[in-house]
């Protein structure tokens, strides 16, 4: 079984880069998600803070997609 994934990762190299980025992608889109929960319950506690939070989680949404997607 090892030799199997070895032989994988030595001959698709690309394929194998290609579905890392867009875990990565998927991840950093969760994590804007979870960045913009957290400002919408800032702002519901009153925080001045919240305009950040969702700036962030802006960014954090469109470069997840942007990574997933390029």
């Amino acid at each position: 079984m090892a030799i199997f994934a070895g032989l994988i990762i030595i001959f698709k190299q690309q394929i194998l880069l290609d579905i890392i980025l867009n875990l990565l992608g998927l991840v950093i889109v969760a994590d804007g998600f979870d960045k913009l929960q957290n400002a919408v319950v800032a702002k519901r506690i009153g925080s001045s803070q919240y305009a950040t939070y969702i700036v962030l989680a802006a960014v954090s949404i469109v470069l997840g997609f942007v990574v997933c997607l390029f």
